[in-house]
């Protein structure tokens, strides 16, 4: 048994290899992808601009969770966060009715749109590592 995905993807130079990655993905999405494709995912066929909407949010928050649980800087790009959250108002509700995300953290404080961001992803902006 086995697939594409099995094995050391990024090699001798792993920074390199996620840099092509990027790359790619960015071509991607700029040259190859036609309006109002869809794309198959586990639930379904879903537009391509809703997904990649999905995939920018995703790695937003999930960036933060890396940082936050590796002591590094957690800042977020002011911009990103602004579009992410202005997307994600809409189907904040929708993502926690169907478990994709936590419940808002009662303890969690927010009044940036970065930390107000990461309270709708059930995520709580003052969080650290425990030693």
């Amino acid at each position: 048994m086995g697939g594409a995905l099995d094995g050391d993807l990024l090699g001798e130079e792993p920074s390199a290899a996620a840099r092509a990655a990027a790359e790619e993905a960015v071509t991607a999405v700029e040259v190859r992808r036609p309006a109002g494709e869809t794309v198959h995912l586990s639930y379904g066929e879903e537009n391509i601009g809703e997904y990649l909407w999905q995939l920018t949010a995703d790695h937003l928050i999930h960036g933060w969770d890396l940082a936050a649980a590796t002591g590094q800087d957690r800042a977020m790009d002011a911009e990103l966060v602004a579009a992410v959250g202005a997307w994600f108002a809409e189907r904040e509700q929708m993502y926690r009715s169907g478990g994709a995300i936590d419940a808002r953290p009662d303890s969690a404080t927010g009044g940036s749109p970065s930390a107000d961001l990461l309270i709708a992803f059930g995520r709580n902006p003052a969080w650290t590592a425990q030693a």
